[in-house]
């Protein structure tokens, strides 16, 4: 009798402790992931991120966005094409084809050669992470982002997403609110 006390003390134990131990896994791997995010920020720049974002919503990022391309002269789109993908002769409809984080990469190489400045993150330290959904880990870092020459230090939390084993940084839904509104205004020109 006592020894099936044991047993099911032991079961439960178990049971309570392996998926607490699993989630607490999931959010160690987000927030190793996040550090990395923003350790290659800080010394490679944005277009060095791509490979930690969820690449199912850099695809839909690239496919809310071509309408802007498509709306350029043939000129124009060459050019375009060019800087970001310089040495190789891309048409405008490959574009869509290239994987998500190698277009990611090349839209902020023409972002950088338009002048406007772009955003780095220096001193960024994660203050902690919670579980939202099975799969959505909020992470919260403390960081100073950096536009141009002013620097303001920001509290963000930074959603990722765990499937399979492998962490991803999804796109906050704004940034995807705010690429659709331009390609909806491009598509009406």
């Amino acid at each position: 009798m006592l020894v099936r006390r044991l047993s099911l003390i032991v079961v439960s134990f178990v049971l309570l402790t392996v998926p607490a131990h699993a989630g607490l896994l999931e959010r160690t791997q987000a927030e190793e992931l996040v550090h990395a995010y923003m350790e290659a920020m800080t010394t490679e720049g944005l277009g060095a991120v791509g490979p930690y974002i969820d690449p199912e919503q850099l695809g839909q990022l690239r496919d809310l966005l071509m309408p802007l391309f498509q709306g350029e002269d043939a000129s124009t789109q060459a050019q375009m094409l060019a800087i970001m993908f310089p040495g190789q002769e891309l048409s405008l409809g490959q574009l869509g084809s290239v994987a998500p984080d190698e277009w990611f990469s090349a839209f902020i190489r023409l972002l950088g050669v338009s002048g406007q400045p772009l955003p780095t993150v220096e001193g960024g330290r994660i203050l902690g992470s919670v579980r939202e959904t099975g799969e959505l880990i909020h992470v919260v870092v403390r960081a100073n982002t950096v536009i141009a020459d002013t620097s303001i230090s920001t509290i963000d939390v930074v959603p990722v997403r765990c499937r399979g084993g492998r962490c991803r940084i999804g796109l906050k839904a704004d940034l995807l609110a705010a690429a659709q509104a331009m390609s909806a205004a491009a598509g009406g020109r």
